[in-house]
């Protein structure tokens, strides 16, 4: 039973060396703690001496009898502190594959190994409030602090371990306490341990014992065990048949409610320890032999174990076991290798044994669940069945139903045989004493009815005494019939059932084969299918490895030509970026002509102003200048000259001011150099242009030649577009070309054609849109890029 608690995990993998008994629940000594460890070896020895199996044969396992010994050796040697007890739950698992193995084939029948299933730390103190161990386990799960499991999680859990303790050592424990080990606990109500969870308080179980005894009272002498004849047999057998009963036991996980596994120390069903002081009772049976011959007419009985063991045997009787194909582990190699074919062959073999393998587990699986499903019906059926028959023949009502009236009516007429004998005597003693005085009449009277109780008192003990005798004796006689009728009547059931069983494997079993076959077949089809596709796939390998060899050489040559466009796109950018400088520069002397304009200065003026000026006369000195002369109510008068005569003035004042850098009025000079460099760039210009655009040409039509077929669809489909309206759209600086059919900013594979339409975007609608379309066009927008100083 799966009991999820936060436990300690103190061994990583499991030690070989270790030893695990075959309990179900047991104790590890070596990794537990006490007060004082002699104790141990003084226990040990106490077993040994006995006859019973010590520690030193089980080290470092000990089972829970041996450990509840130890406690009270512990508690009656003064030993009061702390205890800490590795405690285990055992139960045998399927093994897991080691990793990194590749498996060739499914294991379907690998054996249960019997392992360590859950360990916990049980820890408590030995004081006065101590009484025994079922007390300390109980504490422990009902105040673990763990959210995600309940009180009826718990509730079971405790019930399950001492329900193994009733099993395994239950009469020696209710010698010692006076009740089984299942009912030495009261266990607080699901209210209460709700409570007191929630509030992180400690719940408290209540631990009893027998009537008038307390577990300090208890004397610490070792129960005396006798071992019947079977026990030691079983014990015998135990080592030559424990390989074969690991093999055979399911895993525990999938029981919960049954103790398979058998103790490694036989504790017998009838246990005898020192004699208390209050047992008032020393009668013993008379009647041994009898009782022994009836105990012996059963040792040949049916039983439910032994046969849901072989129930248990037949889970995977219906499974399939395939044959798989023969693989070589061939390396992957590429398409031309001649080992191409048998390569890929091999690999498909590979996954079609692992498909074979799944299948086979999948019918395998549904099968042993199938069988697993007949099998726990038949369990509940026969369980069910002797439970009935157990409710309905009680040896013990039955004995009572024989003996009771007999001995009533032995009892009854004995009684009245020794009262008429004892009145007979009275009136004859009345009648020779006739003549006494009252009081003496009396005083016989008195005798009578003492001498009365007293015969009633004593022929009630010794009948009493023999009703008890009669009725273990009936009782034994009865239970003897009853068990060998039961196990009778069991067997006839479970014949039916394991006939059906065995019909229903033999069934699934043809139906497996049946399916195999027919998927072998479509295998080996398909294998067929797959290695011509291979073939085919290698011989167009081989074709596409020479056509790539010949566009290879044409990429080559493209990619040379395409190094010498991209350093005249450089020298295109650089050219028309030194355009776009002095185009700016023009503007700011169209401005700062407008504003000589606007406040009337003549050449006149201009040249007066130079001449005063030992160093270079400026436009910001001029501004000054003007300023000054506003101040002093100068204002000079204008000339009047004719329109013509002003404007060109005007012009060639500006042009003079306003030159590159603080050149004062010998800026006339420069400005004609700047438009004489204006002129010589734009032809420039002119001509990288249509050496761009006849290259692009050139590299996109080298291109597309090495691109597969899908490629020159799509190409064909961008070719489409109307790039040349688009071109011509560009030259007159219009971009309604580009807003009605490139919307997506796709402009081909144009350097020129992205700078041209990042230009006017830049002047016309702003920055982000000239952004825009360099992103829209990697590869392609390293002009665009520097105009923009990307």
């Amino acid at each position: 039973m799966d009991f999820h608690l936060k436990k300690k995990k103190t061994i990583e993998k499991e030690d070989p060396s270790v030893q695990l008994l075959d309990d179900k629940f047991q104790f590890n000594l070596e990794e537990s703690e006490f007060p004082d460890h002699e104790v141990i070896e003084n226990t040990s020895a106490d077993f040994q001496s006995k006859g019973w199996l010590s520690y030193e044969a089980t080290k470092p396992m000990a089972n829970i009898w041996f450990v509840e010994n130890l406690l009270l050796n512990l508690i009656a040697n003064g030993n009061v502190g702390t205890v800490s007890l590795s405690f285990l739950e055992t139960g045998y698992k399927t093994p897991k594959p080691e990793k990194g193995r590749k498996k060739k084939k499914k294991q379907v029948d690998a054996k249960p190994e019997h392992a360590v299933l859950d360990q916990f730390t049980l820890s408590f103190v030995i004081d006065r409030h101590y009484v025994h161990l079922p007390q300390a386990i109980a504490n422990y799960f009902l105040n673990i602090r763990n959210d995600s499991v309940d009180y009826t999680g718990r509730k079971d859990y405790i019930e399950l371990i001492l329900d193994f303790y009733d099993h395994q050592s239950g009469d020696g424990f209710k010698d010692l306490f006076g009740l089984l080990p299942s009912a030495s606990v009261t266990l607080p109500s699901e209210e209460e341990w709700r409570t007191k969870y929630n509030e992180e308080k400690e719940v408290f179980v209540n631990a009893e014992t027998r009537e008038n005894e307390a577990a300090t009272n208890i004397h610490i002498e070792k129960p005396v065990l006798e071992q019947s004849d079977s026990n030691l047999s079983s014990e015998q057998s135990n080592s030559s048949n424990q390989e074969e009963n690991k093999t055979d036991q399911v895993s525990e996980d999938e029981s919960n409610n049954t103790f398979d596994s058998v103790s490694t120390v036989e504790v017998p069903t009838s246990m005898a320890i020192t004699k208390r002081p209050d047992d008032d009772m020393n009668t013993t049976l008379t009647n041994n032999d009898t009782l022994a011959s009836s105990e012996s007419s059963l040792t040949n009985s049916f039983t439910l174990s032994s046969f849901f063991d072989e129930l248990e045997e037949m889970r995977n009787i219906a499974n399939v076991d395939p044959e798989f194909y023969i693989t070589h582990d061939l390396a992957s190699v590429g398409e031309q290798d001649t080992n191409f074919v048998s390569a890929q062959v091999d690999h498909k073999k590979d996954e079609l044994n692992v498909e074979r393998g799944q299948v086979a587990e999948t019918l395998n699986t549904s099968a042993s669940q199938k069988l697993g499903i007949k099998i726990d019906q038949f369990k509940r059926a026969l369980n069910k069945s002797a439970s009935s028959f157990d409710l309905n023949h009680k040896a013990l009502d039955r004995a009572h139903e024989v003996v009771d009236p007999i001995l009533a009516a032995e009892l009854n007429n004995a009684q009245n045989q020794e009262f008429k004998s004892l009145e007979d005597r009275a009136n004859n003693q009345r009648a020779e004493e006739n003549n006494r005085h009252d009081q003496v009449l009396r005083e016989i009277d008195e005798t009578l009815r003492t001498e009365k109780k007293r015969a009633s008192e004593e022929l009630a003990a010794q009948y009493e005494t023999k009703k008890k005798q009669e009725l273990e004796l009936q009782t034994k006689d009865y239970q003897a019939k009853f068990d060998q009728q039961k196990s009778d009547d069991l067997q006839t059931l479970a014949s039916q059932f394991l006939s059906e069983l065995q019909t229903l494997a033999t069934t699934l079993q043809s139906t497996s084969n049946d399916y195999m076959r027919m998927f072998v077949k479509e295998q080996n089809d398909s294998l067929a299918k797959f290695e011509e596709q291979q073939r085919q796939i290698h011989a167009e390998a081989e074709k596409r490895a020479i056509a790539l060899d010949e566009a290879s050489i044409q990429r080559s040559k493209a990619e040379n030509y395409k190094l010498s466009l991209e350093e005249k796109d450089e020298q295109l950018a650089e050219t028309l970026a030194a355009v776009t400088n002095l185009k700016n520069r023009e503007a700011e002397l169209m401005a700062e002509n407008r504003t000589l304009k606007e406040n009337h200065v003549t050449s006149e003026k201009i040249d007066h102003l130079v001449n005063d000026k030992d160093n270079d006369f400026t436009f910001k000195d001029f501004m000054a200048w003007q300023e000054n002369q506003q101040k002093n109510n100068l204002q000079p008068k204008p000339t009047h000259h004719s329109k013509k005569f002003w404007w060109s003035t005007s012009v060639g004042v500006s042009l003079l001011l306003l030159g590159a850098g603080a050149g004062g009025m010998k800026a006339y000079s420069t400005l004609q150099n700047t438009q004489e460099t204006n002129q010589r760039l734009q032809k420039e210009v002119t001509k990288l242009t249509k050496e761009a655009s006849s290259s692009n040409n050139t590299k996109t039509a080298q291109t597309n030649s090495t691109t597969n077929q899908s490629s020159t669809t799509n190409d064909n489909s961008v070719n489409n577009r109307p790039y040349q309206a688009l071109d011509d759209s560009l030259k007159r600086n219009s971009l309604d070309v580009y807003r009605q059919n490139f919307s997506d900013n796709q402009l081909g594979q144009d350097s020129y054609r992205v700078f041209r339409v990042g230009q006017l975007l830049n002047q016309q609608v702003g920055r982000d849109a000239a952004v825009a379309v360099s992103q829209a066009n990697p590869g392609y927008n390293q002009t665009l890029n520097q105009y923009l100083g990307i």
